[in-house]
């Protein structure tokens, strides 16, 4: 979620609204891209890859069931992660939640200067002009933003998150 920006139900699902849980038939590896199903606008949310992912979801590959991404080998797929959030805290004195890890992807965009267009493509926020309603102004219902315009901002994010000064400056912290 961190390296995405994704919100914990276009991850893991969500049963009760009809949100499906991330499955490996839409991670593309030749493409280098992921696709959300059915997200919270309802709508289909394609994202690049970063370099850095595909290593990440091999990995993942090796523990996870057959049918999603984040599940167990059996394809159960968690419905919360407060176990991993209790262990993050104890490993760092930090509290996390899933909506943290969005924020900080979106205030890493921000301190990037990824221009607000590109970030809310990034974490599928559609504008008021994209419903058909006024904002103040029309301008984002001229803009056209491609998976493959996110490459770069997708990469520059990754880039600063993993690079291993952000790791030790977090680890003096």
């Amino acid at each position: 979620m961190l390296l995405t920006g994704a919100r914990f139900s276009e991850v893991l699902g969500n049963v009760k609204v009809g949100y499906p849980a991330l499955e490996w038939r839409d991670v593309d590896f030749k493409k280098k891209t992921v696709l959300f199903r059915n997200t919270k606008n309802r709508m289909e949310h394609e994202l690049p890859l970063s370099k850095q992912i595909p290593t990440l979801l091999e990995h993942r590959k090796e523990i996870s069931g057959t049918t999603y991404v984040f599940s167990d080998r059996n394809d159960n797929v968690p419905s919360d992660l407060r176990t991993a959030y209790e262990k993050i805290e104890a490993a760092s004195n930090v509290r996390v939640t899933a909506h943290d890890l969005r924020r900080t992807f979106s205030t890493i965009a921000s301190r990037l200067d990824i221009s607000t267009f590109k970030l809310k493509k990034l974490i599928n926020q559609i504008s008021s002009d994209e419903r058909g309603e006024r904002d103040g102004g029309s301008t984002a219902g001229y803009i056209q933003i491609t998976t493959d315009d996110l490459r770069d901002a997708m990469q520059r994010i990754s880039d600063y998150i993993m690079s291993p000064e952000r790791r030790e400056q977090v680890e003096n912290d």
